[in-house]
């Protein structure tokens, strides 16, 4: 037996922008070895016992813009951008792999 501690703060829900929904919360379960799931909120103390599992399901990001609206921002229904300017590190990491 052992006794654990859960601190999370993934079960709030993640806010969205540009009138958007917010993004799933997050969830703590605990899986016993006879099968019993125990949700475990966001803090808490449990023994855990041979043959438990711990599931963290980590919460959803917020969405962009209102939903069934198009922007330019947003994929079109064929996948594509309007728009879509590179930065930060998803740009920092594209030159690199291109200057090898």
């Amino acid at each position: 037996m052992l006794t654990n501690k859960f601190i999370t703060e993934g079960t709030k829900r993640v806010m969205s922008i540009v009138g958007g929904d917010p993004g799933a919360r997050g969830i703590n379960l605990l899986v016993r070895a006879d099968g019993r799931v125990i949700n475990l909120g966001p803090k808490t103390a449990v023994q855990i016992f041979p043959g438990d599992m711990f599931s963290l399901l980590t919460p959803g990001g917020g969405g962009y813009g209102v939903p069934g609206e198009q922007t330019s921002q947003q994929p079109s229904s064929d996948g594509r951008l309007g728009v879509f300017l590179e930065r930060g590190s998803v740009f920092e990491y594209r030159q690199a792999q291109e200057g090898v």
